[in-house]
Formats: structure tokens, sequence, C-alpha cells
């Protein structure tokens, strides 16, 4: 098994791959022209044409991406886009190797040391548990708001587990938009650190899955950075 680590910045981008061949050859053509068919005395010839193979697309074919596409506001918490844009020639799929259904939709919690950050997309596979999202900040804060009992674990994303392959053709940029949120004590707000989490994806045969680390940094005044590395999984060798 192979691997290769590449560090990508904050506004990388993520993309594909396939393979298929082809060939074909010509009939034999007879003294008339007609195909098929031979008279006598006349010399029968043959043309092949060797077969095609079209190169499988690698993981420099694969731009994995993350940026910040809006930093937190009265008006709206941060928005973030992960994002893979495809640079081979032909297309190929993608999908999550153990939670969600399509790429990038569903993330574990980004950890830091006083509190998590959540990863909420405007999708309907995935969904919050023993909490709620606000519509306006809470004091002031993008919170998750804990409505869980005593007891229970609080807050925390659900993703449905059936995954599904996202194709991407040629030149196309999948992108999934996510709002972002805080869970930690009520004295912290996006407290300045280093917040980070890993999810994993497959891409064309299967056959070579991407591990990807997350992570978001939040500044003294509460600007967000962004940046994903990865590590090529080869299951091939």
């Amino acid at each position: 098994m192979n691997r290769r680590h590449v560090l990508l910045g904050a506004t990388a981008a993520l993309a594909g791959m396939a393979g298929c061949s082809s060939g074909d050859s010509a009939s034999p053509t007879d003294s008339d022209g007609i195909s098929g068919t031979t008279t006598p005395g006349s010399e029968t010839a043959t043309e092949t044409t060797s077969p095609t193979t079209i190169e499988q697309a690698t993981i420099e074919d694969l731009n994995l991406g993350a940026a910040v596409v809006t930093q937190p506001s009265e008006e709206s918490p941060a928005e973030i886009a992960l994002t893979l844009a495809h640079t081979h020639d032909e297309s190929i799929s993608v999908s999550p190797v153990s939670l969600g259904t399509y790429a990038f939709e569903f993330l574990q919690p980004l950890s830091g040391e006083r509190g998590a950050v959540l990863l909420y997309p405007d999708s309907p596979r995935v969904s919050l548990a023993q909490g709620e999202f606000p519509e306006d900040p809470v004091n002031g804060c993008w919170r998750v708001i804990d409505t869980s009992a005593e007891g229970e674990r609080g807050p925390y994303l659900k993703g449905q587990n059936l995954a599904k392959e996202k194709e991407i053709a040629p030149d196309e940029t999948y992108s999934v938009l996510h709002e972002a949120y805080y869970r930690g004590p009520d004295s912290y707000c996006f407290p300045a650190d280093t917040y980070e989490t890993m999810a994993e994806i497959e891409f064309g045969d299967r056959e070579q899955s991407v591990e990807l680390t997350y992570t978001l940094d939040v500044s003294s005044g509460g600007e967000f950075e962004i940046s994903v590395e990865h590590e090529l999984w080869d299951e091939s060798n």
C-alpha cells in the first residue's frame, strides 16, 4: 500500500479520474471493393488498430480545497466551502468512505481545546440531534442551542450512512457549502484556537481513497481561515 502526503492551501480546489479502452479493426476487402468477400486470385489484406487506453487520473488531477466564503457577522454565521475541482478529461465518481451520503456533506466536529465547530450543510441528509441552530446570534455568538436532557450527550450532528457516488464531469468543480456554529462553554464564543477534523473519500474504481484533514484557525479577532491536507491510499498496490 502506497501513501503520499500533500498540503493544499485554504483556497485549493478537487477533481477527477476514469479509464476505459477501445479498439477497432477493418473488415477484409476484396479486389472488387466488396467488404467480407474474395474473388479467385485476389489478395486479401487485413488492417488492425491497437486498442487505445485512456490514462486513469491520479491524485495530481484532483484539486481538493477548503475556503471561508464569508466571515461570521451579526447577520449570518460563517460560511465554509469544501470543494473538489476535476481537471482530468474523463468523468470520475466520488463517495464518502464511512459517514455521510455524498462526499463533504457530513463531517465530524472540528475539535479545539475549548470547544468545537460544527459544519452544517444545507442538506436534508444531515441533521442536529439534542440541539437547535439559532436564527439569530445567541448573546452575540452563532452557537448551537443545547436542548439535551440531563445525562444525554448534548448537541451532535447526524448523517445518513448510505454512501452514494457523485459523478463529476471534466472541468467541473463539486462544492458543498456549510454554516459554522460553535459548541462549547457559555463563557466562550469561537475562542482563538486551531480546530481539526478528519474525513475520507473514495474515487474512481474505489481502489484509491483519500484521507482528509481539515484545519480551521480562528484568530484573536474572530477571523476564520481553513486549510486541508490529504494522504492518498492506493489499495491496488
